[in-house]
């Protein structure tokens, strides 16, 4: 009870975005109390927050949301999939040092503000 899960994929590449909606059979929307730790979040670090679907996969945070719990998926994105996301070049090579510290710095201010 008061659990609040923060999943986070592929912050070292892409523009940083939360997911709206999530799930493949049942999709799930992120709560509105969610989306405004992000809004603050944003607004605090300076770091431009967008927002995504992703209704081709179920995730740590769709299922935490079915079960009532409240979550946030984080994804740096490039195009409509997490950046780098299961490809050849997935490599810890190609995390870009800067945007992984200002995203690092984004989730954050995320718990801050929880």
């Amino acid at each position: 009870r008061g659990a609040i899960v923060i999943e986070l994929d592929s912050l070292g590449a892409g523009a940083l975005c939360t997911v709206a909606r999530e799930g493949i059979l049942k999709p799930v929307a992120a709560s509105s109390r969610m989306k405004r730790y992000a809004k603050h979040a944003s607004q605090v670090s300076g770091v431009p927050v967008d927002t995504t679907s992703i209704l081709w996969q179920e995730s740590a945070a769709s299922t935490a949301l079915r079960n009532g719990l409240q979550a946030m998926h984080l994804v740096g994105t490039d195009g409509a999939k997490p950046a780098l996301y299961a490809q050849a070049n997935d490599v810890a090579d190609n995390i870009d040092p800067e945007i992984l510290a200002e995203n690092a710095n984004f989730v954050v201010e995320v718990v801050k503000g929880i």
